[in-house]
């Protein structure tokens, strides 16, 4: 893999990539000359690759925004005294808001909504 050297992709990709400078396209050309001409590192990027991608799973990601959410409403609860807010968990009620969400959600807001049971 080939990313951009954000921070963000840096953290996802660790060494399973090749890192360029966003604002720099000959890095890009650079790593895509250099991947196609080592059948070597092309290998190991790709073992690297898949071996990093088994380390993310949507049960994972969605377990993980939920417990932050968690963590956050608890003293937004404790403030304002109420446990419930038409009818559905306050979690619930704060995931829906927080996106606009009218309707049914798709992706992973439908995924997101199934664990906290709305």
């Amino acid at each position: 893999m080939i990313a951009s050297s954000c921070p963000t992709l840096v953290e996802i990709g660790r060494d399973a990539a090749l890192f360029c400078d966003p604002h720099k396209p000959e890095e890009f050309a650079a790593a895509m000359i250099r991947i196609v001409g080592n059948a070597e590192l092309r290998s190991d990027l790709r073992a690297r690759g898949i071996e990093r991608a088994g380390q993310f799973s949507w049960d994972r990601s969605a377990a993980g925004t939920l417990a932050a959410y968690e963590k956050l409403l608890v003293p937004f609860s404790a403030t304002t005294g109420s446990r419930r807010a038409r009818g559905k968990s306050p979690m619930a009620r704060i995931y829906l808001d927080a996106w606009g969400m009218k309707g049914e959600p798709n992706g992973v807001g439908r995924y997101c909504r199934e664990l906290i049971r709305c």
